[in-house]
């Protein structure tokens, strides 16, 4: 039944969504609405508010766990510029000296042959220094 429901939720464009079993009625009720009216934006519509309720106590639940009381949502700062990726790799490397090019590649969101193109840049221009071996060595900041 789930790898049924991933498949209409890919296909169809739906946010996916976590369906507890209080959901269950909701759920049920929108489907029949939907098919009933032949639209689908009743079915998009529950899913998209299934996953705010979801999202939101995930959040509540978190902030408590690390001991905030309210949850707070941070929207980005649009006043700052965005940061270059070889300033993102850098931080990185300074933060943990011992990051793969593939552990960059996912905190970053590029890909590896990037990252990679990217490190033999910045060890050109005597930024970084790599000390010991591939497996096992670390990066050196030098800047």
């Amino acid at each position: 039944a789930r790898l049924l429901m991933n498949w209409l939720q890919f296909e169809y464009s739906l946010i996916p969504s976590r369906i507890f079993s209080d959901d269950k009625e909701e759920y049920i009720k929108a489907l029949v609405a939907t098919r009933e009216e032949g639209d689908l934006t009743i079915f998009r519509n529950f899913m998209t508010e299934t996953m705010i309720a979801h999202l939101s106590h995930d959040i509540a639940t978190y902030t408590e766990s690390i001991g905030e009381s309210d949850p707070i949502i941070r929207k980005p700062d649009t006043t700052a510029k965005p940061k270059k990726t070889r300033d993102k790799i850098i931080d990185l490397l300074r933060q943990n000296p011992k990051l793969s090019a593939t552990a960059l590649a996912a905190e970053i969101g590029i890909s590896a042959k990037g990252i990679q193109r990217q490190l033999a840049n910045l060890k050109a221009e005597g930024i970084l220094h790599r000390i010991g071996p591939d497996k096992g060595g670390q990066w050196q900041v030098n800047n």
